[in-house]
């Protein structure tokens, strides 16, 4: 069977809710929602269009997994830059393809200030490109996308890896 028609399963929101009241009340929801966010960064890897060149084929399953992918994003805007920029550079591609870009900067309405705390370098470059593709895409926003980019290209260095140079493009 096509993985569009496997069974989905829902949650009543009143199950949801008691059920993040008690892993809260157990201090166990935040390591649970580490683990979302995780387990859904490594799920779409083949989705990474910089990794592989059939990504493409993963796109439905990045539909059918839109709102998990977003909440693991939102989670890991938190704090976990690693895999922020996972997420980030997996959906990216989807969400300008399908229209959606405006998801992810939703899902991570603030991915700079996370980042500028994290000494990876290339993981800020990653992120300001982003900020700045999305500032001239979605708001032309020139100003904000011209200083993302520069901040973007400053982190990258002399040599900027193949992400920033592709992003840096886009601008």
């Amino acid at each position: 069977a096509d993985a569009a028609d496997d069974p989905r399963v829902g949650m009543l929101h009143v199950v949801r809710t008691q059920a993040a009241e008690i892993l809260t009340g157990q201090g166990e929801a935040e390591q649970l929602r580490n683990r979302h966010a995780r387990w859904y960064a490594d799920l779409i890897e083949p989705a990474d269009i910089l990794a592989h060149n059939d990504a493409p084929r993963q796109w439905p399953l990045l539909q059918r997994e839109a709102d998990n992918l977003l909440a693991a994003a939102r989670w890991a805007a938190r704090g976990d830059v690693p895999v922020l920029v996972a997420l980030a550079r997996r959906l990216w591609p989807w969400l300008t393809y399908t229209g959606r870009v405006g998801d992810l900067r939703e899902a991570v309405p603030a991915p700079i200030d996370v980042v500028d705390d994290n000494p990876a370098a290339r993981e800020q470059a990653f992120l300001h490109n982003l900020a700045a593709c999305y500032a001239q895409t979605q708001t032309g926003d020139h100003a904000a996308a011209l200083a993302s980019a520069e901040r973007a290209l400053r982190l990258a260095g002399d040599t900027p890896d193949r992400e920033t140079a592709l992003l840096a493009t886009a601008v």
